[in-house]
């Protein structure tokens, strides 16, 4: 038998929640609401153990201003763009309903002692959570909020045998929705599956250090631009660690190689040939009078990542002599000429 599964979104209670997923990452977030309900309706099927499930619709309870400031004008019409977006494109069901602003600005921080009064996003979602399920019209509930005030609709549905999943956000959601108690499944915590739900932006990476043996282009963050040519995480982590060697500085190890002290080269220099090349990580050795050196990509000269190869011979200077149990540290890495076709990268 397949379970249909009905979303239902707080829409003004998602919007009020957008900075805890910036907070999360550091950065701010577009949600990809194109993808939305069928991440939810997988997870919410994974938390109930369902084999065969449908979405049976969204449905979305939002706001938009009326008698506003016109200096947010723009930002109005945003809104409404986004609502016809929802509705044309992605085909959820909306039910928008106006608040009075009074002639004051839109944004929170503009109100002063001004409290813009909405009580009809709640109660319609709360209203069509009761009468779909006693109109048996879904098996299942996937419910995109956190206020205590929809806890009664959800009991209420609950009576009439179907099943509530609720996606919430972890410091907006009431505790007396309680999994296996109040609701029928582990809450879904939406800032945990943000990359699944995030709109991205099709990238090609240009740095001349990307390992060859990695994809050049990647998905970015809609709104994750950097100044870099490279997008992609591994040579922005790359491009940093060059940032840090040009300032003398040194920075982001995660391998015991990586944690070599970058000191300053001495007056000594040596002729080697590259005997292993770590691609992915953007590091590597030397060997050079049968001694092992440790070289990271920010230590090259005139030579670009992509063109490193094992056998290939390159002078040095040596910033740390080799121990008994340590390889040594090669910095200012020069084209010397000539390979020895030996070893194999990694």
């Amino acid at each position: 038998m397949t379970n249909r599964l009905r979303i239902f979104i707080d829409g003004t209670w998602l919007a009020r929640n957008r900075g805890v997923f910036a907070r999360e990452l550091g950065r701010p977030v577009v949600l990809d609401f194109e993808a939305l309900p069928g991440v939810l309706a997988a997870k919410a099927a994974c938390g109930l153990k369902l084999e065969n499930y449908v979405v049976a619709g969204t449905h979305y309870y939002g706001s938009i201003p009326e008698d506003y400031d016109m200096l947010d004008n723009a930002l109005v019409q945003k809104q409404r763009a986004f609502f016809f977006m929802l509705r044309e494109k992605f085909r959820y069901q909306l039910e928008i309903y106006n608040i009075d602003f009074k002639g004051h600005r839109v944004p929170k921080e503009y109100w002063g002692t001004f409290t813009p009064h909405e009580k009809e996003v709640d109660a319609a979602l709360a209203t069509a959570l009761v009468d779909g399920a006693a109109a048996d019209s879904y098996d299942t509930a996937v419910c995109v909020l956190g206020d205590l005030d929809l806890m009664p609709a959800i009991t209420r549905a609950r009576k009439h045998g179907k099943r509530i999943v609720l996606a919430s956000v972890g410091g907006s959601c009431s505790r007396e929705y309680i999994p296996g108690v109040t609701v029928d499944a582990p809450i879904l915590w939406i800032e945990r599956f943000i990359p699944e739900i995030e709109r991205v932006k099709k990238l090609v990476c240009s740095a001349l250090y990307h390992p060859e043996a990695l994809p050049r282009e990647f998905p970015a963050p809609l709104l994750n631009a950097r100044a870099e040519d490279c997008y992609c995480e591994l040579c922005a982590k790359l491009a940093e660690r060059l940032r840090f060697a040009d300032s003398g500085q040194f920075s982001g190890a995660n391998t015991p190689e990586l944690q070599a002290a970058h000191s300053v080269p001495s007056a000594s220099s040596a002729v080697g040939i590259v005997t292993k090349v770590v691609q992915a990580k953007g590091f590597g050795f030397i060997t050079a009078r049968g001694e092992r050196y440790f070289f990271h990509v920010s230590d090259l000269i005139d030579i670009a990542w992509t063109s490193v190869k094992c056998g290939m011979k390159v002078a040095f200077d040596i910033g740390n002599a080799p121990s008994l149990d340590k390889a040594g540290r090669s910095v200012r890495i020069r084209p010397c000429g000539g390979t020895m076709q030996v070893f194999q990268a990694v």
